[in-house]
């Protein structure tokens, strides 16, 4: 293994300690489900090496109906999607199966010169609010 990736694999581990150490540190009763008309993810490519399709972003409206817009504005390969979803609903809508997976997972890069830099954030918005998670659904994740 080269020094370049142990290098980041080191420091994807330091990254997820102190996610981890974070959320531990934060009270249970002050914890709340996100919920808001939008939304920004960067998807990162975490278990290739094992079963990590179907990618799936998951959207569920409260009381009102929502239109939900997913774009990725810096990339200019990425067709906008809009989904209709009635009140009181939960979709799952399949990245994998529109082949999108590859224009949505980040890996480390190093765009326009700075490492870290990339083109795939997604940018959902809706017209009323929704709760919106991004999940590899495998079986074994």
């Amino acid at each position: 293994m080269d020094t370049n990736n142990l290098n980041i694999r080191r420091l994807r581990y330091a990254v997820f300690g102190f996610a981890l150490l974070m959320l531990l540190a934060v009270p249970r009763e002050n914890l709340f489900a996100q919920t808001d008309k939008e939304f920004w993810f960067v998807a990162p490519e975490l278990s290739s090496s094992h079963e990590d399709e179907p990618v799936l972003f998951v959207f569920t409206t409260t009381d009102l109906p929502a239109k939900i817009l997913i774009q990725q504005p810096a990339n200019p390969l990425w067709v906008d999607t809009t989904i209709n979803i009635p009140a009181y609903s939960t979709i799952k809508w399949d990245v994998t199966y529109r082949k999108r997976k590859n224009l949505i997972e980040n890996v480390y890069d190093n765009r326009d010169g700075i490492p870290g830099k990339s083109n795939k954030g997604i940018h959902i918005t809706s017209n009323n609010l929704i709760t919106c998670y991004y999940t590899e659904n495998g079986l074994y994740n």
